[in-house]
């Protein structure tokens, strides 16, 4: 699933950054993000950028071909919980097709690749739990 999402990326000539690096590019383009997200939810994702460097806190940025960021997303792994669970909890995109929802596809991979014993994932591509309860 992984190599479909990276190959999509590269064919529309887009690139994602995780973690520190997308956290580099945020901070050099702050007013991109507020056009993008809207000065509410660019608000809290500044201070996610700025101060939330948690090792549960997925954080991921596309650029267009132009190194131009037109994509966000910021979810977060509950791992403490009874049963722990993924939460997309950002996402804004412009420009590029399905940009939505392959950060939160994304962002579902980091988060497994993180943490394998995720079993929910909640505000996600739609409700939907490891037993396929909807």
């Amino acid at each position: 699933m992984t190599e479909v999402l990276y190959n999509y990326l590269k064919v529309n000539r887009y690139t994602a950054y995780f973690d520190t690096e997308a956290v580099t590019i945020f901070k050099a383009n702050r007013e991109i993000y507020n056009t993008i997200c809207g000065e509410n939810i660019f608000e809290t994702l500044e201070g996610i950028f700025e101060h939330d460097d948690s090792d549960n806190v997925v954080k991921i940025i596309l650029t267009n071909s132009e190194n131009q960021p037109t994509s966000i997303f910021v979810g977060y792994m509950e791992t403490h919980a009874e049963i722990p669970y993924f939460e997309s909890s950002y996402t804004c995109s412009s420009e590029l097709r399905r940009g939505g929802v392959l950060l939160r596809f994304l962002g579902l991979l980091t988060a497994n690749k993180k943490n394998q014993f995720l079993k929910n994932y909640e505000r996600y591509i739609s409700r939907w739990n490891s037993n396929n309860k909807r």
